[in-house]
């Protein structure tokens, strides 16, 4: 298969079956044509091939594609609606790409603003997508002042 020739090795599928090859909705569809309900991808709240998403993205692309280190006017605009949605002190907005990105963040985040940090975790924690949590593992459940707990 072109999957296992082509791409890394120490990639990790979610699944060898069912092949997922496109999405409509909050539906995916496999190589063989089977629909599924969508339940695990981490776009699912958005959808696929949303056409108002689709409309909206769209826009965006053509007038930039850029991340959001680039704090053009749309983006300061945002932030500056979302800071004003909470309650003081919290006044500042970090953007991330993904809720690994923002699970990372956020240990980073409590352990800067705690000196320590103990955090609990399930048997079940994918460690790969939280650096800080992967790193303390890989250093036997403790690296500096990040502990981990069962």
């Amino acid at each position: 298969m072109a999957r296992e020739r082509s791409l890394a090795s120490g990639r990790e599928h979610y699944y060898e079956r069912p092949q997922i090859e496109r999405g409509w909705r909050y539906h995916l569809a496999d190589t063989d044509g089977r629909v599924y309900l969508d339940m695990v991808n981490n776009v699912t709240i958005l959808g696929h091939a949303h056409p108002r998403i689709e409309a909206a993205v769209a826009r965006q692309l053509r007038r930039l594609n850029t991340n959001s280190r680039f704090h053009y006017a749309a983006i300061a605009a945002f932030a500056q609606r979302l800071a004003d949605l909470v309650p003081d002190p919290l006044d500042s907005v970090f953007f991330v790409n993904s809720g690994s990105e923002a699970v990372d963040l956020a240990l980073r985040l409590a352990l800067a603003a705690a000196g320590e940090l103990r955090v609990p975790l399930h048997r079940t924690f994918p460690l790969e997508q939280a650096p800080a949590a992967y790193d303390a593992f890989a250093a036997g459940g403790k690296l500096g002042k990040i502990v981990l707990t069962p």
